[in-house]
């Protein structure tokens, strides 16, 4: 079950001279990413946000689709939740590392206990914290697409 606790993420937005935030204009390569989460409305948000800055994405809803999809395609990223049918996130995680390990695998999660240990990440490359905002998404993916 997760958490819905809110943690306030900083925001990293440029302003203008009118004094109106907007993005800074970085260029950034797009990247293919595989979403994994069985809640097919946050497949779907996740999904929308990085289409919206130039990625392409598949999701999957469960950790065996996920293996299916990763060893069938050609993905440069991999973002999960940790809590998935037929297997964990950090389980997902491991084995897309024996696949590929060079592909960064990003696990998102609302458990507190999971943030408790973000210090053994093991295979995960980066641990972000649900529920999260588009811009917080888009700055923590940046140097994967750097």
């Amino acid at each position: 079950m997760s958490s819905n606790q809110t943690i306030a993420q900083p925001d990293y937005r440029a302003e203008s001279s009118a004094g109106v935030a907007e993005p800074p204009a970085i260029s950034r390569r797009s990247l293919h990413v595989l979403v994994v989460d069985d809640e097919p409305a946050l497949c779907s948000l996740f999904c929308e946000m990085l289409q919206s800055d130039g990625h392409s994405t598949e999701w999957a809803a469960d950790g065996s689709a996920a293996l299916s999809k990763f060893a069938s395609g050609t993905f440069d990223l991999v973002i999960t939740d940790q809590s998935i049918a037929w297997m964990t996130g950090r389980e997902l995680a491991a084995e897309i590392k024996k696949l590929r390990p060079k592909v960064p695998v990003v696990l998102l999660t609302g458990l507190i206990e999971e943030r408790a240990h973000a210090g053994s990440i093991g295979a995960i490359d980066l641990l972000l914290a649900k529920p999260i905002s588009h811009s917080a998404l888009r700055d923590a993916l940046a140097p994967f697409s750097g």
